[in-house]
């Protein structure tokens, strides 16, 4: 005679299946969590890979007149220190001349010829754009033509370029020889000279975490631009034409050529 499952045996029997079943949705949730922020953190870090990609190349591709301590129209890069770039409220801004296609692409008309470029972070707005980094660009040439009547509110264009960079920090290198003690770089808060460009840029992007408990993961590059030493030397004028004028001989024409541009790095 068959003896059948007493009462308590199928209890205890519900309450395994019960456990395991509950271990097995358990462990499959906190895998498929770990698998969405792992993919989530990949996005963001192609983002801004990306993001400093284009911006070195932007900053290498720097435009600077080898004239240009001649006039006032800060064609040098540009900081306003805004603190640490721990978040929003503390980030930092850039701007500086460049040419090319680099942040911008090449269907904006100013990718055509020398054009400012901003960098800034900025809060989600009110009207329901993203906040991240977002880029400003306007043609240099038609703002220094017009400055009487520039408006900055209505000039250029201006487009989110990489959401989730909760903080930016930018610091200075002003040239080869501004170093730490150790022979290190110097890396200084500040550049108050708005008409040239400094020997190097520490760039450091804070992205947004996955969790919201988290710190921003922060994310560097470093660039030296190229045009330093143009900046930091400009070339007259008025001597170039009589120096070039006095190696044809004298009374000849000045030299030819677009001496107004210094064209993109290379």
């Amino acid at each position: 005679m068959k003896k059948g499952f007493t009462l308590v045996e199928m209890l205890i029997a519900v309450i395994i299946i019960a456990l395991v079943t509950l271990t097995a949705t358990m462990t499959y949730t906190n895998v498929m969590k770990g698998w969405r922020e792992a993919t989530d953190m990949v996005d963001k870090m192609q983002n801004a890979d990306y993001a400093f990609h284009q911006i070195v190349a932007g900053i290498k591709s720097a435009y600077y007149p080898i004239d240009g301590q001649n006039d006032d129209n800060g064609r040098g890069l540009q900081l306003i220190n805004g603190g640490d770039g721990e978040d929003e409220s503390e980030s930092d801004w850039i701007e500086w001349t460049k040419l090319g296609t680099a942040i911008i692409g090449n269907k904006l008309e100013a990718s055509q010829t020398a054009h400012k470029v901003r960098l800034w972070i900025e809060e989600p707005r009110v009207h329901g754009e993203q906040g991240g980094l977002w880029v400003k660009t306007w043609n240099a040439a038609l703002v220094n033509e017009n400055a009487s009547s520039y408006d900055e509110e209505n000039v250029g264009d201006e487009f989110l370029f990489v959401p989730d960079v909760v903080g930016f920090d930018c610091k200075i290198q002003k040239d080869p020889a501004s170093l730490e003690n150790d022979g290190e770089p110097k890396w200084e808060e500040t550049w108050d000279t708005s008409n040239a460009i400094p020997y190097r840029v520490k760039l450091t992007f804070r992205m947004k975490p996955t969790e919201e408990d988290k710190e921003p993961i922060p994310v560097m590059r470093v660039v030296t631009i190229p045009l330093w030493d143009v900046s930091q030397n400009p070339v007259s004028l008025s001597s170039e034409s009589s120096r070039s004028a006095s190696d044809k001989g004298g009374g000849g024409k000045g030299p030819q050529g677009p001496l107004s541009g210094g064209g993109p790095a290379r």
